[in-house]
């Protein structure tokens, strides 16, 4: 099942000596878009305190030292999509794969360039991402996306509306079984339609 990381902040987290307190942040591996569950930032006394301490210097900056490839999801949104040929919109969120904690899409709000909608998109279609600048960009153009199916976040995403979402964009799915060859035979069938 795809979460979106709002979901998982605010859960309370305990070890095995106690509470530690509530996720308020989650860290991934901006390689292989995937949550580090060591990573977390929590809101317990203690982890305030640490926090507080260090207020000077960025998360980003400070768990960056353990881990250089480490970024915070709650960072991340509000990030300028960029397309080919131009601004996109931004990213509203991150949907995780609550069993192998892999990001699968970041969702992106379009209505930066035109009355749009959200739509989703694989971090396998990013093509770089500047973290300085607070800017990912993809591989696909504007009007591509422009097109691509609506994400509804009040209704869950069924493995349908994923495999529309990649027939959309041409590619082959994440999941065992998906078949590139077939996904490109179907998409060019319907577009000779």
């Amino acid at each position: 099942m795809l979460r979106p990381t709002n979901d998982l902040l605010n859960l309370a987290s305990s070890a095995k000596d106690g509470a530690i307190g509530d996720v308020k942040d989650l860290y991934f591996d901006d390689e292989a878009w995937a949550l580090l569950p060591g990573y977390a930032g929590y809101g317990s006394p203690t982890a305030i305190r640490a926090e507080a301490a260090m207020a000077q210097t960025p998360t980003e900056a400070r768990q960056g030292e353990k881990h250089p490839r480490l970024r915070s999801c709650k960072a991340v949104v509000g990030y300028y999509m960029e397309a080919i040929d131009g601004e996109l919109g931004h990213v509203q969120g991150l949907l995780v794969d609550e069993d192998s904690w892999a990001i699968r899409y970041l969702v992106v709000r379009t209505s930066n360039w035109w009355l749009g909608h959200d739509v989703l998109v694989a971090p396998q279609w990013i093509k770089r991402g500047s973290w300085a600048d607070r800017t990912v960009a993809v591989d696909l153009t504007r009007d591509t996306l422009k097109q691509a199916p609506r994400y509804d976040p009040t209704v869950p995403l069924s493995r349908e509306m994923e495999i529309a979402v990649f027939k959309h964009y041409g590619r082959a799915g994440y999941w065992s079984g998906a078949d590139p060859a077939s996904d490109r035979v179907i998409l060019s069938q319907a577009n000779e339609a």
